[in-house]
This record gives structure tokens, sequence and C-alpha cells, in this order.
């Protein structure tokens, strides 16, 4: 198993509520690690209920109800 290096995040803020978020991240790769937070009287990391790399620079992340929110992918 070979051991690459990896540099560069993407932040994005969605403000409008969605059921299904589509982020461009530019980042080139397969396997991003994502982060997703919301302002719950201060910022709380939650779980999605999807997230799916749709190609090597974007996923598509899904939720049980309409979500507004920060997504960090790295």
């Amino acid at each position: 198993m070979g051991l690459s290096t990896f540099i560069g995040s993407y932040q994005e803020e969605i403000t409008v509520a969605a059921t299904s978020w589509v982020i461009s991240h530019n980042l080139n790769t397969d396997t991003p690690c994502v982060d997703v937070w919301v302002d719950d009287s201060g910022w709380k990391k939650i779980q999605p209920l999807t997230v799916v790399a749709t190609d090597s620079d974007t996923v598509t992340i899904t939720f049980t109800s309409a979500t507004a929110g920060k997504v960090i992918v790295g």
C-alpha cells in the first residue's frame, strides 16, 4: 500500500437550507474527508445522511431534513 501527500482544503458556507448540497472542491481526490457544521447556538459538527464522492472534484452531501451550515473538505 502506497502513501500519498495531500495538501489543501476547501470550505463553503451554505446559507439556504437544503436536503442536498453539491460541493465543487477541486481537490482532485476520490476519497475526501468531509466535515459538516451547523450553527446551533454555537457551531456543532453533525453527521449527514450520506456523503458521495461524485467525482474527484465534487461531493454530494444529503441530509434527512433541510440543513444550512458549513462544509470543510480536505
